[in-house]
């Protein structure tokens, strides 16, 4: 399973961001969000940026601590926080940028799609993030959803202003 994200659906709300934050934490804070919304107003973008859980995942091969892994029943990759050390080795080979370090404990963030029923998915009244089951979307869809959020990121990636929530 894997969200994916409509771009031209999303209103930059943040809804997406404090409901992430109330299911890893219990409390509102989009700094501790597993899904951060850049925006460009500029360009009248808002880009929803979480991991895509990859088939064959970096972050999990190169995690020394051996804090990533996948859940093989639902499929997602998982953070154990005790096992973490906060190296940031995993968010600087996330080609989608979707791991981020929590300052606060030093420690990995990313998307665990809430084991199956995500926060974010439930709150998005636009319909930007959609839950899907790999065997239930066709690799067309996927494939063009991968494609077009590439084309964003090279059109604009260079030009998003620092994220200062996320070191």
């Amino acid at each position: 399973m894997f969200i994916i994200v409509d771009m031209d659906k999303c209103s930059g709300c943040r809804l997406c961001e404090l409901a992430c934050s109330i299911h890893f934490d219990g409390e509102s804070n989009p700094a501790r969000s597993a899904i951060r919304i850049l925006s460009r107003k500029d360009h009248g973008i808002d880009l929803p940026v979480l991991c895509q859980q990859c088939d064959s995942p970096e972050c999990v091969r190169n995690c020394k601590a051996g804090a990533l892994y996948r859940n093989e029943t639902l499929g997602y990759i998982s953070v154990d926080e005790k096992k973490c050390s906060g190296c940031r080795v995993c968010a600087e080979l996330c080609p989608w940028s979707g791991i981020r370090i929590i300052l606060e404990g030093n420690i990995a963030r990313k998307c665990d799609l809430c084991a199956g029923k995500p926060a974010c998915v439930e709150v998005c009244r636009y319909n930007a993030l959609e839950l899907v089951a790999e065997d239930s979307i066709g690799e067309y869809r996927k494939k063009k959803a991968q494609e077009k959020l590439n084309q964003y990121r090279i059109l604009v990636a260079p030009a998003w202003p620092e994220d200062n929530r996320n070191a």
